[in-house]
């Protein structure tokens, strides 16, 4: 604990009389003029350690929580664009046998219009020809 003021004072006029005045400040440094001068001792180092370790243990705790809710939050997202993806490849899947359906049909009329085409051109040959 730091001495007040008035007891440096009392101290340092009764030392300053007794040993001298170098001997006396000498002797009043040796102890703490205000609080935040003082020597930290072993109990209140333990103390306040052990007051960051449970601020420390807080920290954690809420650390894994915040990470678990994170690791919840990823999860369902991923989920969902697993599910859009999944609804993705569906409707591509469609697109697809559409196209292949229109292509199909297509194929069709165009060969029949070949077909028709070409029975034409033999008729209109064999008209020219004889």
């Amino acid at each position: 604990m730091a001495l007040s003021t008035r007891h440096r004072a009392a101290i340092y006029a009764a030392f300053n009389t007794i040993m001298g005045e170098e001997e006396a400040n000498a002797l009043l440094s040796e102890f703490p003029a205000a609080e935040h001068d003082e020597l930290v001792t072993k109990g209140h180092l333990r103390a306040e350690l052990a007051e960051v370790r449970v601020e420390l243990a807080d920290l954690r705790t809420d650390l894994r929580t915040e990470l678990a809710d994170l690791r919840t939050d990823m999860r369902t997202e991923l989920a969902d664009v697993r599910a859009e993806i999944a609804g993705l490849r569906t409707e591509i899947a469609g697109l697809h046998t559409e196209i292949a359906h229109s292509a199909n049909r297509t194929l069709v009329a165009t060969s029949g219009m070949l077909i028709a085409g070409m029975g034409v051109a033999a008729a209109i040959g064999r008209a020219i020809g004889t």
